[in-house]
């Protein structure tokens, strides 16, 4: 595992999922059930989440059970579920520790759980003969064999488990599926990073027939926590604002890449005596992590993209990738920079979408992972590709790149943020975005304003013109509430005629109530995490908002 759970005093944020948990917990207690399914990218926070919520678990009526379904055989997946259900059962009545072999807990079950510990040993029958199709049947079993014996309910968590098609049994998730329709005294919690995949599953293989999943998704960290995360990961030595939002931008709020460039950061603060973490330092760590052979950073992405590095790749993925970590992004203007045909481009495309190395948005390819992006185009490119052959001038050309990536966000950072959208909207070519899984049409423009309205900073308008289409914006600093949406259709409507295009753009949130109200009111909403979704599409600087200044 690359990164360690985080749980306890160092756990920060997620408080909105730890309540859904809690609250669903509560409600098994009383008889209704209601599983969940967290779904999200690799490395952001659902193994810490779990863990964390374990770790402050208490209740006895209840037996948590977490199971990693881990790339392995079917049968030390078996022992290692049986041996987290025994210990659970066994650890307050028996003098059993976490380190237990299977073994040895069968040892102490019959005298605490015999009817358990028998179902135990059926399972361990059926391994030994070789019947993986009947050991995972009876596995599905254990949990109300416990029940039953017992009268506790039991809390099944998989993390991962999509892998559970990975083993060689004929219908996996129908199986599962099957025991979760009639498997009242048990509730279940699956993780996976694979978020397709998971999304297919629980589409075409857990439908509602056979028990219905609450989909909870996990996202990076919102920008107020991320900027307490830095200061908290990174004290006694401070940070400005400008290199905080910037830390923000560049790892987009990403827990993983927070917590790994804040301890090497920090390191090197203390190391060289200094007190506050400017540029230069920055830039230093991410030549550590990204750059340097040994690098965290550098060595997780080189693994990852080892399955095209591989002599049976006989595709141009790598090319690919190279062309959109330097701006491609659409189907025909990649298959010319790779001299690829359509069709080929496209499937090579689609397999990268399958590996979650990139997505789509309407017309758009696209990095989920920023900082893959960046190590891709200014040290795979540089360094792997380069004909350069000596490595301090690959190594300057690293930190020059850094330079001026980090120099055009602090001078996009100056601009008021309805200015900044007034140039995105300028770059608008009739490309078709998809948010929400609706599809939204950016009709090219010929004039764009952002008229200020004296002394009030909160809102400020933007009207963009075209041929024969016009956008009225209110681009709003505060959580906007009911009361500014109809501010909003008031001043709209003074401006505007009917056939305009009302777009509220919400930089800090809103209310349910105000979402609601624009909803019928055909009001076009884009969060703060829309617009920056469209300024990568069209390779401008994020924005970043926090509340509260970082600490210098």
């Amino acid at each position: 595992m690359i990164s360690d759970p985080v749980i306890g005093a160092d756990f920060l944020g997620r408080e909105e999922l730890l309540q859904t948990l809690k609250k669903r917990l509560e409600s098994f207690k009383e008889g209704y059930r209601q599983n969940i399914a967290i779904l999200g990218q690799p490395l952001l926070g659902k193994t810490s989440l779990v863990h964390h919520f374990l770790h402050t678990f208490e209740d006895n009526s209840i037996l948590p059970i977490y199971v990693d379904v881990r790339p392995q055989a079917l049968a030390p997946f078996v022992n290692q579920f049986c041996r987290a259900v025994l210990y659970q059962a066994l650890k307050q009545e028996a003098a059993v520790g976490p380190q237990e072999s299977l073994e040895s807990l069968l040892r102490e079950a019959p005298r605490v759980i015999p009817k358990t510990a028998k179902h135990v040993q059926v399972i361990q029958e059926y391994l030994r003969r070789n019947d993986g199709e009947r050991a995972y049947q009876e596995l599905l079993e254990l949990t109300t064999h416990l029940h039953r014996e017992t009268g506790r309910k039991c809390l099944v968590l998989l993390d991962e488990f999509h892998r559970l098609g990975d083993f060689s049994l004929k219908q996996p998730f129908q199986s599962f599926g099957k025991r979760i329709m009639v498997q009242k005294d048990t509730m279940y919690v699956i993780l996976s990073s694979s978020v397709r995949l998971a999304r297919s599953i629980l589409a075409e293989k857990l439908s509602l027939l056979f028990g219905n999943f609450e989909c909870l998704s996990i996202e990076p960290f919102g920008f107020n926590t991320a900027c307490s995360f830095i200061q908290k990961k990174l004290e006694p030595v401070g940070i400005q604002e400008k290199e905080c939002k910037y830390l923000i931008a560049f790892t987009d709020a990403h827990p993983f890449y927070l917590n790994v460039i804040c301890t090497k950061l920090k390191e090197l603060a203390e190391r060289e005596m200094r007190p506050v973490v400017d540029s230069h330092l920055l830039i230093e760590t991410f030549k550590r992590l990204m750059f340097d052979s040994e690098g965290i950073l550098n060595q997780h992405f080189m693994q990852w993209i080892s399955r095209w590095i591989d002599v049976g790749s006989r595709g141009s993925h790598l090319s690919i990738l190279i062309q959109m970590a330097n701006g491609v992004s659409k189907l025909k203007d990649l298959a010319h920079g790779i001299s690829r045909n359509l069709r080929e481009t496209s499937r090579q495309l689609n397999e990268l979408l399958v590996a979650e190395q990139i997505a789509k948005s309407g017309v758009f390819y696209y990095f989920p992972d920023n900082v893959f992006r960046m190590w891709l185009r200014c040290v795979y490119q540089n360094r792997e590709m380069s004909l350069l052959v000596d490595i301090p001038s690959k190594s300057a050309q690293f930190v020059s790149a850094c330079q001026s990536h980090m120099e055009e966000f602090f001078e996009a950072s100056k601009k008021p943020e309805a200015e900044r959208i007034a140039d995105l909207f300028q770059a608008f070519s009739n490309e078709i975005v998809e948010f929400d899984c609706k599809g939204k049409r950016l009709p090219g423009f010929k004039e764009v304003l952002a008229p200020r309205l004296g002394k009030d900073v909160s809102h400020q308008p933007v009207i963009a013109k075209g041929s024969n289409h016009r956008w009225i914006c209110d681009v709003n600093r505060r959580r906007v509430t009911e009361e500014e949406v109809n501010r909003f259709m008031a001043e709209s409507e003074a401006l505007g005629d009917k056939k305009s295009r009302r777009v509220l753009i919400t930089l800090r949130g809103m209310d349910q109530n105000a979402r609601l109200l624009a909803k019928n009111t055909k009001i076009w909403t884009l969060s703060l995490q829309n617009i920056n979704a469209l300024m990568e599409f069209y390779g401008k600087s994020k924005i970043v908002t926090i509340d509260k200044e970082p600490n210098p």
